[in-house]
C-alpha cells in the first residue's frame, strides 16, 4: 500500500508541480518490482518474514500460487506501461494493451473461481485486478497529447512542433527544429 501511494503521489507531484521525474521512476519500478516478485506471497496472506517458512503454505496450494504469479506479472507490465506513459516514452500503450488483455482472462477465471469457493484469495485477487484494470483502462485511452499538454503547458510552440512531428515521423527538418527547441528550452 505504501509503494502504491508513493507511485500516486509521484505521479500527480510530477503532473502538477514538479516537472522531476525521480519519484515517478523509483516509485513505479519498486511497485513493478514488488508485485513481480512478491505477488505470491502478498496474494496468499503470507507474511515476509515466513516466506521460506513451509508451515507458510498451508493454506494455499499450487494453483493459487502460479495464478499470484500470473496475476503479480501482469500487473506489473501495467505499472511499467504506466510509467512509460508518464515519461512519455513509447511502448506504453503496447503494454497496456497486453496487460488488460491478461488480466481480463484473469478476471473471469477469478470470478468463476470465487463464485465456486468463495474463499478470501479471490477476493484479493479480484480487488486488485479491478484496481490496476482500470487504472490500465484510463491510461490507455488517455492520449499522448494530452500528457504533452500538461508536461509542456508553457512551451505551447513545443507541442504543436511534437504533434506535427507525430503525424510525420519522416520529416527531417522538423525533428531538428524540435530538438534546437529542447536545447533552447532545457538549457541550464
Amino acid at each position: 500500500m505504501v509503494l502504491f501511494i508513493a507511485a500516486a503521489l509521484g505521479a500527480v507531484l510530477m503532473l502538477n508541480v514538479d516537472d522531476d521525474s525521480t519519484l515517478v521512476i523509483l516509485s513505479f519500478s519498486s511497485l513493478s518490482l514488488f508485485y513481480f516478485f512478491l505477488s505470491f506471497v502478498l496474494f496468499n496472506d503470507i507474511r515476509l518474514r515466513d516466506i521460506f517458512k513451509k508451515s507458510a503454505y498451508h493454506n494455499t496450494n499450487a494453483k493459487k500460487i502460479i495464478g499470484a504469479i500470473v496475476l503479480g506479472f501482469t500487473i506489473s507490465i501495467i505499472i511499467i506501461g504506466a510509467l512509460f506513459r508518464f515519461l512519455l516514452v513509447e511502448g506504453g500503450n503496447l503494454l497496456h494493451l497486453f496487460g488488460l488483455m491478461v488480466l481480463i482472462v484473469i478476471l473471469i477465471i477469478n470470478v468463476i473461481l470465487y463464485l465456486r469457493s468463495m474463499e478470501k484469495y479471490y477476493v484479493n485477487t479480484l480487488i486488485r485486478t479491478i484496481i490496476y484494470g482500470v487504472l490500465g483502462v484510463i491510461l490507455f485511452y488517455t492520449p499522448h497529447s494530452a500528457f504533452l499538454r500538461i508536461y509542456y503547458r508553457g512551451y505551447p510552440e513545443y507541442i504543436e512542433l511534437y504533434k506535427k512531428l507525430e503525424a510525420n515521423p519522416e520529416n527531417k527538418e522538423l525533428r531538428y527544429e524540435l530538438e534546437h527547441m529542447e536545447e533552447e528550452m532545457f538549457r541550464p
